[in-house]
């Protein structure tokens, strides 16, 4: 089916949790560029409607929950974490459906909206993992606040920022894991740690460029997000197909257990 100057490289779990896979950056990055293009009839609607349901919901609870407080300049701080963090969890189904079309799309398989289908029939599990995935984003960030805001505040800050961006970067599969394989959250947050501890930094590094690109592409009028959020989610599928494989070697893989 493809024509992609970087073919599919699909890995495995036992072979990605030992670091014994040959994961290189810029083939990650060019492949999701390359495949991005066939992708958009079925993702960019989706991505499409996504950004409108999300703007709905904010709008609606900006409504009933509106962050301003009773005084001018003043804000209602539950109001503004109701805001804040409801539309991801109501939104986080829609963006399953994109992450599991990523798969698809650099598994080299054919896209159609019949995914859609698969991906919101494990709504439930996919916003508990958003549950679970803001949870751990809050202790990373008020547990060295707590603990060492009293020696140094700035250290906290500092401490803090750099474990909510590693925990969000060791739980880049987790989402993929269970909308792909249909893992448990638990399982999916343990997979997705064990193996990306060994490719932190190229991780790291891939999505900070992919957010750059994405910011220069918001700038002219947003027309650029019309290619580069599908990209986004393209990138992912092809950092999981690359590590973990698109499942049929899944039967000959040691279970996702600690040592």
């Amino acid at each position: 089916m493809s024509d992609d100057k970087i073919p599919v490289e699909r890995g495995n779990y036992a072979a990605a949790a030992a670091g014994a896979i040959d994961f290189k950056l810029g083939n990650a990055l060019q492949r999701s560029w390359e495949i991005t293009l066939r992708s958009l009839p079925v993702m960019l609607p989706i991505a499409v409607v996504t950004i409108i349901l999300s703007s709905l919901l904010s709008g609606v609870l900006e409504q009933y929950f509106p962050p301003g407080g009773p005084e001018p300049e003043t804000v209602n701080v539950t109001n503004g974490v109701i805001n804040m963090i409801v539309p991801q969890f109501l939104i986080a189904p829609v963006y399953a459906i994109l992450t599991l079309m990523g798969i698809i799309n650099a598994n080299d398989q054919q896209l159609s909206f019949k995914y859609v289908g698969d991906a919101l029939r494990l709504a439930p599990r996919v916003v508990l993992a958003s549950f679970a995935q803001y949870l751990i984003l809050l202790a990373a960030v008020f547990i060295p606040v707590l603990v060492l805001s009293w020696l140094s505040p700035a250290l906290a800050i500092v401490l803090a920022v750099m474990l909510m961006v590693s925990s969000m970067i060791l739980l880049t599969l987790m989402m993929p894991l269970i909308v792909h394989r249909q893992f448990s959250v638990g399982r999916a947050i343990m997979g997705s740690f064990l193996v990306i501890k060994n490719y932190f930094w190229r991780v790291l590094i891939l999505l900070a460029l992919m957010y750059i690109i994405l910011f220069i592409s918001a700038l002219p009028l947003l027309i650029g997000l019309i290619f580069t959020v599908p990209m986004l989610h393209n990138l992912t599928g092809v950092i999981y197909i690359t590590l973990f494989g698109d499942g049929s070697e899944q039967l000959n893989s040691p279970p996702i257990t600690e040592d």
